[in-house]
Formats: C-alpha cells, structure tokens, sequence
C-alpha cells in the first residue's frame, strides 16, 4: 500500500513538472513567465534579480529546479519588462480616450533614500491603473507637474502611433478636458503643482479653442 503510494506521488509530481515549462514550441517564454517577470518589476524586484528570485520561489515552494537556459537573462527580462510597460499604457490610453471622465492619483513617498513619484489614474468606472513609478532628485511642484505632462505626452504618443487619426496634441487636450479630479496628499508642493497643472490644462484648452475658431 505504502509502495504504491508512493509511486502515485512520483506520478504526480512528474506530471507537475512536465506541466512547468518557460519556452513554447516556437522558442519563446510563455505568456505565464512573462506576466511573473512583469509583476516582480512592478513589485521593484531589480531587473539583475527577476530570474535568481523566479529560480529560488519555484525550488523551495514547488520543488522545481530550472535550468539557466530555460529562463531569461536580465537582457531578456529588461526587454519583456519594456514590452509590459508598453502595453499597459496602451491600454490606460485607450481607455482615457473612451472615457467620459477620468482623475489623476499621485503619491511621493521615498525608497532606498531615492524620491519616487507613484501616478495612476482612476478611470471613470472605478478601475485603478499604474502609470509607474518615477525617480526624482526633488519633489518641487514643477518636477510634479513635468512627470504628470510627461505621463500625458507618452501615453498620447502611444495611442497616436496605434491609431493614425488621433493627434498626439488631440489626445492630450480631450484627456485633459475629461480630467475630473487630483488626488494627493496635502503638501504643499501637491498643492502648487495642482495649481500648475490646471494652468496648463486651461492653456492646452485654450489654445485648441483658438485654433478651432480659426479655422471656422
């Protein structure tokens, strides 16, 4: 009785470990492997460290030891991390622009002694998504103001080169006219740099409103 099962268990876990695989028929790593390298990056796992982390969790919580060859280098794992970034803010474009209204979430807070500006917006069905974190050498209102813009500036380039009859300048003024609320804490900087940016929105609008009459 003992021996037989024992031998069901080494079926198993034979059967598990056929089921453990990185690469596709084709060669590349699966989408399961590269969804676990972008959430490790979006949990600050150093990008050096993604794999050695990947190596350690599956050999002491599942027994499964893989070799080198069957998980990315830190080249690699940089290239499916960009990739991930790419397509979030792709999608986060996308529904900024279907949306009827969206708020701005931002958050300075410090790590390993380095400033970091946490953006993400809220979207106009309840849904949270991650701009990213972006490193600063202060967090004067103007730097505040200068990574929100440029959040806004990239996710319109990505959306303008996605589909060819949205205007990068377009976007970010329907983007900006749709933007119904700031979140952050009271600072004053926060303050300020919400100041800031309401300037350049009623600017961006303003602008857009001139040229519309012009051309009327």
């Amino acid at each position: 009785m003992v021996c037989e099962l024992q031998d069901k268990i080494e079926d198993l876990q034979e059967m598990k470990e056929i089921q453990i695989k990185t690469k596709s028929t084709h060669g590349t790593y699966s989408d399961k492997l590269r969804l676990c390298v972008i959430q490790l990056a979006g949990l600050e796992v150093a990008t050096e460290k993604v794999t050695p982390v990947i190596q350690v969790v599956s050999e002491k919580l599942f027994e499964k030891k893989f070799d080198r060859k069957e998980l990315p280098n830190s080249t690699t794992v940089q290239t499916i991390i960009d990739k991930g970034h790419f397509i979030a803010k792709a999608y986060i474009a996308e529904k900024i622009d279907n949306c009827k209204n969206w708020g701005l979430n931002r958050d300075g807070t410090s790590r390993r002694k380095q400033k970091i500006i946490d953006t993400a917006v809220t979207l106009d069905n309840g849904e949270i998504a991650s701009l990213g974190f972006t490193h600063v050498s202060r967090e004067t209102a103007k730097i505040i103001t200068d990574v929100t813009k440029n959040h806004l500036i990239e996710i319109a380039d990505i959306r303008s080169n996605s589909f060819r009859k949205h205007h990068n300048e377009d976007f970010i003024v329907n983007s900006l006219a749709k933007l119904a609320f700031k979140m952050s804490d009271r600072a004053s900087n926060e303050k300020l740099a919400d100041k800031l940016l309401n300037k350049w929105r009623d600017e961006m609008l303003k602008s857009c409103e001139n040229d519309r009459q012009t051309v009327c």
